[in-house]
């Protein structure tokens, strides 16, 4: 297991402050975040390229904090994969292979069998520069894996593929962790690769830990509004709570001119009558109807459909209040729901149990 506690770090003026998690072994922790968060300084100070002004990095028990790069056991795969580009595939992979101490056969017999299995061994002679970028890719994971290595960390691994290409790398990356009984520690930007490939996440925000955990947990219950934006929440509306009951929360949102009902078991614990809060609910769980209106009907007013981006399967639909030219939301639909065309009325209805309802500083899902 690798254990990052209170971990503090600093880079002219930006920090990173009080950092922890955990990193189960033979699982994938995500550090998930925007650029600039300080996801990479926190990878940098695993690897050992960086000192941690505070906190402690322990792994498989022992405090690594201290210890030089080459000895903490620990493969590390840059953005920009760091191979040599006048080497050839072979000597790269070899490169971490030469102070093992194999003779020269067995060096090579080991490097044959991870190019066969990452399927590069008929490029092992070429160069470094002749190879396309998931080439390059599978010679840096088997560069990796040749030095042994138990625990993994990846920045960005993907980033720089093609969309079908990233696809084919992630089923590799999860591939090679089962075989090899890897743990991997990955920085991403990306939402899809971090629901893809991690177990667990932690959202990492201007230098602040937001929130660790199980990745179902993290992306359907989000602490915060910083949280939910990360973990792909696309709409937000101001509202008012107006009644507090044991497990029932009634609220009205002025921009919509409508009333929500959410239900959850001691949400009256958390908000107070009168209490200013912010709805929000993901583009997919809304729900376009035709405009039929019902007396005291909760959880849905109308729309104006301004615009139809159709995206092969699906389509997002852009939608501003009937009575606001400000307040607009995005749906996101399949081909088979209603169909919306710009220009037409519609009645938008907001499950309860998709809303989430957060505070100032917690939100809790409906």
């Amino acid at each position: 297991m690798l254990e990052v506690k209170d971990l503090t770090l600093r880079t002219g003026a930006f920090q990173v402050k009080q950092v922890s998690f955990a990193v189960a072994e033979g699982s994938c922790h995500v550090l998930l975040g925007p650029t600039g968060s300080g996801k990479t300084l926190l990878l940098e100070s695993v690897a050992g390229l960086r000192r941690p002004q505070a906190g402690t990095i322990h792994l498989a028990g022992q405090e690594i904090s201290g210890t030089v790069p080459e000895k903490r056991k620990i493969a590390y795969l840059p953005q920009d994969l760091a191979l040599f580009p006048t080497m050839t595939v072979k000597d790269n992979i070899a490169y971490s292979l030469r102070l093992s101490g194999l003779a020269k056969r067995e060096r090579y017999a080991k490097i044959r069998d991870l190019a066969s299995g990452l399927g590069i061994a008929e490029i092992l002679d070429r160069h470094i520069y002749h190879l396309s970028g998931g080439e390059k890719q599978r010679v840096a994971l088997a560069r990796a894996l040749a030095a042994g290595s138990k625990m993994m960390l990846f920045d960005e691994p993907l980033s720089s593929l093609h969309t079908s290409l990233r696809r084919e790398v992630c089923y590799l990356l999860q591939e090679i962790r089962q075989e090899h009984k890897l743990t991997y520690l990955m920085v991403t930007h990306d939402l899809e690769e971090a629901l893809f490939l991690g177990d667990t996440i932690s959202i990492i925000y201007g230098g602040r830990l937001l929130q660790t955990g199980d990745k179902e947990e993290v992306f359907n219950h989000p602490h915060s509004l910083e949280v939910a934006r990360i973990v792909g929440v696309e709409n937000f509306f101001r509202a008012v709570v107006k009644e507090v009951e044991e497990g029932r929360l009634l609220l009205h949102c002025a921009a919509l001119d409508a009333s929500f009902n959410v239900e959850k078991g001691g949400m009256g614990r958390l908000f107070r009558e009168n209490d200013g809060v912010t709805l929000g609910i993901r583009a997919n769980n809304i729900i376009l109807t035709e405009p039929r209106e019902q007396p005291g009907e909760t959880n849905t007013t109308c729309f104006m459909v301004e615009g139809v981006y159709a995206k092969g399967s699906s389509a997002t639909i852009l939608l501003r209040h009937a009575d606001s030219r400000e307040t607009i939301a995005v749906a996101e639909l399949s081909k088979h729901s209603y169909r919306a065309a710009p220009g037409h009325k519609v009645k938008v209805l907001f499950p309860g149990e998709d809303l989430m309802v957060f505070s100032s500083d917690v939100a809790t899902e409906a």
